[in-house]
């Protein structure tokens, strides 16, 4: 019953009626990003290219839509390609603060059976901006389809030091299903170059019960449009730094 009401609200969420409200146009980002990260026995890479895009519903309310594309591939040949969308339902309850709830589905095709991925996670999340230090955070639900269970919780905080520069720290933590978890913490500095593009440097060191320790860096070129949006995105490779399948 509970797996059944969780598929019900994700269901929901994505079922959003656009033609229930009239939408005003806040602002969009345009990410592209590349990672290399390596563990004890390989390497791997991946790279991605994401856009979110913001829309007003009045009284607080806003609209946010996520899409990605991405790629894996390591030492070994095993490559994986994926898309992801996400749609979030954000209220701005005070001045610099917004809560909402996210649905995000990724579609993920590996080069070697049975490792394709394919599921949903839905959550509720915050981000908001005190003073020059801004952060982002959620708890959320995903599910293979039947196959696993996961529960995911994740926050993350940076301070801006001056206009252009800023640094942060985050961490995450899940419990993967199967008795197994997996837990990361990062850090990142990043310089807004002009006014609507900036770079982001993160590193990120990732543990997990079945594979081991990973360790990536990132760097991702950021293209801002109008006030750019509210909540970072929650597609499978931005949850997890582009870690190793």
């Amino acid at each position: 019953m509970k797996l059944l009401t969780i598929s019900s609200s994700a269901a929901i969420l994505f079922a959003v009626p656009a033609t229930a409200m009239e939408f005003d146009f806040q602002g969009a980002e345009l990410s592209l990003t590349g990672t290399y990260g390596w563990k004890p026995a390989y390497t791997f890479q991946t790279g991605m290219l994401g856009s979110s895009t913001e829309f007003g519903l009045g009284s607080g309310a806003f609209l946010q839509i996520d899409g990605s594309v991405e790629g894996f591939r390591d030492d070994f040949g095993f490559n994986v390609i994926g898309a992801s969308v996400g749609k979030h339902v954000g209220f701005e309850v005070a001045p610099g603060t917004n809560i909402g709830a996210f649905g995000a589905l990724d579609m993920l095709k590996a080069s070697m059976a049975p490792t394709d991925r394919s599921h949903y996670m839905v959550g509720l999340e915050v981000a908001g901006q005190v003073g020059a230090v801004s952060y982002d955070g959620y708890g959320g639900y995903l599910n293979d389809f039947g196959i696993t269970n996961e529960y995911h919780v994740a926050a993350s905080a940076s301070y801006d030091f001056t206009e252009d520069w800023s640094a942060g720290i985050g961490g995450h933590y899940a419990d993967t299903g199967f008795g197994g978890t997996m837990w990361q913490a990062s850090a990142k500095l990043r310089y807004q170059f002009m006014d609507d593009f900036g770079v982001e440097a993160k590193y990120t060191y990732s543990d997990r019960t079945f594979s081991g320790v990973d360790q990536t860096v990132n760097l991702t070129v950021t293209k801002l449009i109008g006030g750019g949006t509210t909540f970072e995105s929650r597609d499978y490779m931005t949850r997890n730094a582009g870690i190793s399948f």
